[in-house]
């Protein structure tokens, strides 16, 4: 999201993204940030970082040299691991929607940031899942905490009555 190269490509060849250092200069202040790499060598991906401006954040974790693991699966599984060592998650940031409902099924907010002039689905070689896979996932979300809500309640509720 903060740089648009290929993961076959060096990081080092590219600048960053306007959009990238926005969200990056909006989040750092509130934020810790945790950066999540498909380059798989950090120093690599470090030193763009420092050449960017990118500082402040967290940690930076890359993709291992040779995981047979899709960045997908690879990213949803860093998330959580990170959630399993006790970091809360605010929001997690990315641009494939499959990314994107892998982390929202670990119930983290999740935000998909999406180029201009390109959408979720109008790439014939790209697996992209239908937009409305992610707005059924939000409210399936949704009602689920509004039911745990409830349900809380009530038994709050019978508690306090002796009911």
């Amino acid at each position: 999201m903060l740089s648009d190269h290929p993961p076959s490509d060096t990081v080092l060849n590219y600048e960053a993204t306007a959009a990238g250092r926005l969200l990056y200069n909006l989040m750092k202040p509130t934020s810790r940030i945790i950066l999540l790499s498909s380059d798989p060598y950090e120093d690599r991906v470090k030193s763009w970082l420092v050449r960017e401006r990118f500082t402040g954040y967290a940690a930076v974790y890359t993709h291992p040299l040779g995981d047979v693991r899709t960045a997908k699966v690879w990213k949803s599984e860093k998330v959580r691991d990170l959630i399993g060592l006790g970091h809360h998650i605010g929001f997690y940031l990315d641009t494939d929607p499959a990314t994107i409902e892998a982390v929202l099924d670990l119930g983290v907010d999740a935000l998909l940031v999406a180029k201009p002039g390109s959408l979720p689905g109008d790439k014939a070689d790209t697996e992209y899942a239908p937009w409305y896979s992610l707005v059924n996932k939000v409210e399936e979300q949704n009602m689920a905490r509004a039911m745990k809500m409830m349900e809380e309640e009530n038994a709050q509720h019978s508690e306090a009555t002796g009911e």
